[in-house]
């Protein structure tokens, strides 16, 4: 991690928003002040950032880096694949009842992200409850592709 702190301009933050189908809809007002509430984490390679069944109390916006996830298996660790700059994790388990991390998230490299809490989501739900159906429809469509890639990572080592 970087002793000094990192800055990302506004007009990333925005961005990196607007690039977030459950968010891009939003009036600029209403991004722009969500933007300002983000705040500035980063992760060396190698390092976990969420772990799986741990209580979530954010999500994450990607701005730079590459992360894996992952989730144990009766076989052990199980790679479910890779993110990049621009995509978003963690939102599953504020849209959960549970509100457990499902999964596993690891630095491939030197990350940065932007990170929501669970507070300031629940401010915008208030204010735009579709944010929320949205984002666990999303939720709902990202844990069948979960599924079905434990599924033929179960095939495979079955078949081997």
């Amino acid at each position: 991690m970087s002793s000094s702190p990192i800055e990302i301009s506004s007009g990333r933050r925005l961005e990196l928003l607007a690039a977030t189908p459950s968010f891009e809809w939003l009036p600029a007002k209403v991004l722009s002040e969500i933007s300002l509430k983000l705040q500035v984490e980063a992760f060396s390679a190698g390092e976990v950032i969420v772990k799986e069944r741990e209580e979530g109390d954010r999500m994450y916006f990607i701005e730079s880096g590459e992360v894996r996830v992952s989730v144990q298996g009766a076989a052990g660790t199980v790679l479910l694949g890779s993110m990049g700059a621009g995509e978003v994790f963690g939102e599953i388990a504020l849209v959960s009842e549970a509100g457990k991390r499902r999964a596993t998230v690891t630095a491939n490299s030197s990350v940065v992200v932007l990170t929501l809490m669970s507070a300031d989501f629940e401010q915008i739900s208030e204010a735009f409850p579709e944010v929320r159906m949205d984002l666990s429809n999303s939720a709902d469509a990202l844990m069948m592709s979960r599924l079905e890639a434990l599924m033929s990572a179960k095939a495979r080592t079955e078949g081997a």
